[in-house]
């Protein structure tokens, strides 16, 4: 895992994955090899794919949502756009319960 950020910063986020001891971290900077050597470098959706010299040298790029997508298994609506995404997905959510659906909401 790399961030710029410093493990001061991100100390909070860290703490929630000390139950997987193997994860590597590079704080602080990214360093070219480390996108160079990754099978697949996963996208933060802020950073930007266009003229970015570490993502360039990936042999892979995913994001958090495509991996999602591929593993699991349940049906999934998925709602786009500028306006009205809470609302529209909360009546999704409510009525699919109403019909008896075992619905969950998520978002970010």
């Amino acid at each position: 895992m790399t961030d710029k950020k410093t493990a001061q910063e991100l100390a909070p986020s860290i703490e929630r994955l000390e139950e997987f001891p193997s994860i590597k971290y590079v704080l602080g900077g990214h360093k070219i090899e480390d996108f160079k050597n990754a099978d697949t470098v996963i996208k933060n959706p802020g950073v930007k794919l266009a003229g970015n010299k570490y993502l360039s040298v990936a042999k892979s790029i995913e994001t958090d949502i495509s991996v999602f997508l591929r593993f699991s298994k349940s049906p999934i609506i998925a709602v786009t756009g500028s306006k009205g995404k809470s609302s529209t997905v909360s009546a999704i959510y409510f009525g699919l319960k109403e019909l008896g659906y075992p619905a969950f909401l998520g978002g970010t």
